[in-house]
């Protein structure tokens, strides 16, 4: 079947047409085609096949009827008859013909030459070329050239789900591309019902889901999208814990406390209702940071949790310094501040460490205050009742004439 309709495409082929730009066909330029080479007997035919990818032209000279060597020089002329993307230099007209004389013969031995078939494709009329691609894409989804034909052809019909699959197809063969293509996955994002597209095809589980999940969290312009993409895909998928801390840190830094709540939930269906300003404390719960804690994991300087206890442990060394422990917290309707019991020892060095509350949407500081004698109570400023979400963070400093402080923090509680 696959070779009846390689050759169809042949026979059908026209004369050469002037072509409409083929700027932007090649992936970004990075997309490079891999042809390969058969075996066939000895004499002078298996000569020009061996010489077919080092030398086409003199495997060309050596054996006429060589497919490969025809195959190779189609695939380089297209290749250089097109302009760099974002470029106004012209299509090259006469490395086209040439490319396509090339790819001719190529068919003519072997129907089966993917490139060929891809060169000869893109020769068709506009109104037929995308089912001529489509009817080559049959013998092969490896070759580079046909894909980026296949990828010129949807986006010239504007079919997103069309481009899409082609860019899933290329990941998967070729992943080291994905820096390239992903900031194109981003921008597919941006248009109308790509939503649903893209559920369709991560929903498959692809190697790259992480990768462009990441990526889309750092454009603010698609968090919406993004933010419903995130939550059609199930639990079951391979998104990362990572991916997620990254989307819900992009949208707590974009000010999206209630989307990044909502992917929360959707994660951690058990997790700590501080995400929506109703907890009583705040347990020591590390998972999904901005909205659960991160900690500081030193040789001199540690903040640590455990599932058999619920209380923080912390050490700081004389000579260390730094944040121990961070979070981002919703503030409900009423909170006036934060209970903080501890055993942190020696006393006498408690001053070593400071809690400080913040107003992530304005910067202002809610609440600052050292360690002290347990229980320590923070309260806050007026203008935290305007406050939506703040971020807490402990910090501890040791100078190396001091000593160490260490000992255990029970989960804050919150004051209404």
């Amino acid at each position: 079947m696959a070779m009846v309709t390689a050759q169809t495409v042949f026979r059908t082929m026209p004369e050469v047409r002037k072509s409409v730009s083929a700027r932007g066909l090649l992936l970004s330029g990075a997309v490079i085609a891999l042809g390969a080479v058969l075996a066939f007997a000895a004499g002078a035919q298996t000569a020009g096949l061996v010489l077919a990818k080092s030398a086409p032209v003199l495997a060309t000279q050596i054996s006429p009827i060589s497919a490969s060597a025809n195959e190779n020089i189609a695939r380089s002329l297209e290749r250089a008859a097109l302009a760099p993307a974002g470029t106004a230099q012209p299509v090259s007209s006469e490395l086209r013909g040439r490319a396509e004389g090339y790819a001719i013969r190529a068919a003519r031995y072997d129907p089966l030459a993917v490139d060929a078939q891809a060169v000869l494709a893109t020769r068709m009329p506009v109104e037929a070329r995308l089912k001529a691609v489509l009817a080559s894409n049959v013998l092969s989804r490896r070759s580079s050239l046909l894909n980026s034909a296949l990828l010129e052809e949807y986006r010239r019909t504007g079919d997103i789900a069309g481009v899409l699959r082609v860019l899933d197809t290329t990941l998967q063969i070729r992943p080291g591309l994905a820096p390239q293509i992903m900031p194109l996955m981003v921008q597919l994002l941006k248009q109308p019902g790509s939503v649903r597209v893209f559920g369709e095809i991560l929903s498959q589980h692809p190697k790259w889901v992480n990768a462009f999940l990441q990526r889309a969290a750092a454009d603010r312009s698609v968090a919406d999208k993004m933010v419903a993409l995130r939550t059609i895909l199930n639990r079951g998928s391979t998104i990362t814990l990572e991916t997620d801390r990254d989307i819900m840190s992009a949208l707590i830094k974009a000010g999206r406390l209630a989307d990044a709540a909502r992917i929360y939930k959707l994660v951690r269906p058990d997790g700590d209702s501080a995400v929506s300003g109703s907890a009583d404390s705040l347990s020591w719960r590390n998972d999904l940071p901005p909205l659960d804690w991160k900690f500081a994991d030193e040789r001199g300087l540690y903040a640590r949790n455990s599932a058999r206890d619920p209380d923080l442990k912390i050490s700081v060394r004389p000579g260390f310094g730094g944040q121990l422990a961070e979070r981002s917290l919703a503030l409900g309707d009423g909170v006036r501040g934060l209970l903080l019991e501890h055993d942190l020892q020696p006393t006498d060095s408690l001053s070593s460490l400071s809690l400080k509350v913040t107003c992530l949407t304005n910067g202002q500081t809610l609440a600052k205050s050292d360690f002290g004698p347990s229980p320590m109570r923070l309260q806050f400023r007026a203008s935290g009742q305007n406050c939506p979400i703040a971020r807490i963070a402990i910090d501890g400093r040791v100078w190396s004439d001091g000593r160490r402080v260490s000992g255990t923090i029970a989960p804050i509680k919150v004051i209404r």
